[in-house]
């Protein structure tokens, strides 16, 4: 697919969603053992049949593409060390990244996401339904290890 065909499914989505107002801060990865920052544009709460999902469009470090766009999913409310733990296997499995981010910039709330860069249109749906079954997964997790405790 070309990046125009990228750019109009990222305008159509941005039509469908709610922009998160704030400042954002910046999102980093590893490239070559070097952290790259990636400025946040904008993050964008989707409405309707995606709901639950967030699309991050951020400035890229190198030229082409000038932006990058991830979907991403938020898997716990309130992010742990062991919560990271626990949702590490499925996404390395499925090539997913991690993180953990304040979707919401004046709120004390760091949001465990999984993000999966969109690089192509037809993957979209793919995409959408791993994340959806990624969350039903850490529910899953989380209230076996619930009773586990309460026993």
């Amino acid at each position: 697919m070309s990046t125009e065909t990228i750019k109009d499914f990222i305008k159509s989505l941005k039509k469908k969603s709610e922009k998160i107002k704030g400042d954002h801060s910046p999102i980093s990865e590893i490239v070559k053992n070097q952290r790259k920052l990636l400025k946040v544009k904008g993050v964008y709460n989707l409405t309707q049949d995606l709901k639950g999902l967030y699309l991050i469009v951020v400035k890229n470090y190198k030229k082409p593409p000038k932006y990058r766009y991830f979907i991403a999913i938020s898997l716990v409310g309130q992010s742990s060390d062991l919560l990271v733990y626990l949702a590490k296997d499925f996404a390395i499995k499925n090539n997913l990244k991690l993180i953990q981010y304040s979707i919401f910039p004046y709120h004390n709330r760091v949001n465990l996401l999984s993000l999966k860069e969109i690089t192509e249109v037809g993957k979209f749906k793919e995409t959408n339904e791993i994340l959806r079954q990624y969350k039903k997964i850490m529910k899953r997790r989380l209230e076996k290890m619930k009773n586990n405790l309460i026993k």
